[in-house]
């Protein structure tokens, strides 16, 4: 329950930043995407139904805040949990180095999961909206090491590590 509750605090904020702070503080539509660098944690930590579902609520979460195709991110974030679950099954993860690159692939695998969904409703790909979302993760992996560490931090605030 403590992890849910850390996870819905550390969500809430990553997508606060995200959709308004840091969109404020880039140049044009290109933010770091934190929420998934919160879902590779989950994939990397959290291997169960439980980081599945808060993989999904914080797509969702992302959706709501948005205003982007609803449903989207959702499906994107889940399928970039399941992705880093299945990567972390086979590859040892560790070091700050090697999550940065999970990190980066996560974010390609994000991009190609939401202009493939977007690709079958349209018909088209959007390579500025590529490109965009491709930045957003270089600049979310610069961050992970920050944001790992601050999930770390909460972790043993609340007791749970």
């Amino acid at each position: 329950m403590r992890s849910a509750a850390l996870f819905l605090t550390f969500g809430f904020t990553a997508v606060l930043l995200q959709t308004t702070l840091l969109r404020l503080a880039t140049f044009g539509t290109v933010t770091p995407d934190l929420i998934l660098v919160l879902v590779v944690y989950l994939g990397l930590h959290y291997q169960q139904a439980g980081g599945a579902a808060g993989a999904f609520c914080l797509g969702y979460l992302l959706d709501t805040f948005s205003g982007a195709n609803f449903g989207v991110n959702a499906f994107a974030t889940t399928f970039v949990f399941f992705f880093v679950y299945v990567l972390s099954r086979r590859l040892w993860i560790e070091g700050r180095l090697v999550k940065v690159l999970v990190v980066l692939t996560a974010a390609l695998v994000k991009v190609l999961a939401i202009e493939g969904v977007l690709a079958a409703s349209s018909g088209g790909l959007s390579g500025k909206r590529i490109s965009s979302d491709l930045l957003g993760g270089v600049m979310a992996a610069a961050l992970t090491p920050v944001v790992f560490g601050a999930v770390e931090r909460g972790k043993r605030w609340m007791r749970l590590a």
